[in-house]
């Protein structure tokens, strides 16, 4: 005879692998997860969250460097091309100042 209601669904009993819990998760939401499921899966995601907050992230911050460093390198070589074509055609103290800036953008990317 069923324990519960007759409007309640059938929820599985028996210890579920994290991933089938995951799984059930992003289909349905919570509705069909027991309540030491709901736990455990919350269980798993704090360790998951101090897991990957305690991970050395040093292969994400070079590549954000380098990200960094490219976009650096193009804005300075846009700077450069307007400094001297502002150099040429119109003012010869702001052509200048941009040809500097650029020079200074494309050192701090270089040293960076």
């Amino acid at each position: 005879m069923a324990r519960g209601k007759w409007w309640e669904p059938e929820l599985p009993q028996d210890h579920r692998d994290i991933e089938e819990i995951k799984a059930e998760f992003e289909e349905n939401g919570f509705t069909n997860l027991t309540p030491k499921e709901i736990k455990r899966f919350h269980r798993y995601n704090r360790k998951e969250q101090k897991r990957l907050i305690s991970m050395p992230m040093k292969e994400v911050s070079q590549n954000a460097i380098a990200e960094q460093k490219a976009g650096m390198f193009i804005v300075s070589g846009m700077f450069f091309l307007l400094g001297f074509n502002t150099l040429w055609g119109y003012d010869k103290n702001a052509g200048v100042a941009m040809i500097s800036f650029a020079v200074l953008l494309s050192l701090g990317a270089y040293a960076r």
